[in-house]
């Protein structure tokens, strides 16, 4: 379901509507000057409804909630990559967070 906010209140609250387009899975369309502009939703969303998922990426997904690792926070996952390296013997860095995005628990590198 869409929510319509207008330019101003979604300039002003963007960041909650990210969050909650994106755990709530809620749509909002902003409005300028009394009209439909743009609609904010998440990538997962946009994906699943919008384009095709590459094969990859829908057996990412499966598999993530299959295991149960869709529901790993950030700090998890970079401890699961930090434990893995240590077990490997490489000391290669954990990506920052302005190095990776989030597709449905796909992180993908930006490098």
């Amino acid at each position: 379901m869409s929510r319509r906010v207008s330019a101003q209140e979604a300039q002003m609250q963007f960041g909650q509507l990210i969050d909650r387009a994106v755990r709530e899975r809620e749509r909002f369309v902003v409005d300028r000057d009394g009209e439909p502009a743009v609609v904010i939703l998440s990538v997962q969303d946009y994906l699943e409804n919008t384009s095709n998922a590459p094969a990859w990426l829908r057996d990412s997904w499966a598999d993530a909630r299959k295991n149960g690792t869709d529901k790993l926070t950030m700090e998890e996952i970079d401890a699961e990559i930090a434990a893995h390296r240590l077990e490997r013997g490489d000391s290669g860095d954990v990506l920052a967070d302005d190095q990776r995005v989030d597709v449905m628990g796909a992180f993908i590198s930006l490098d």
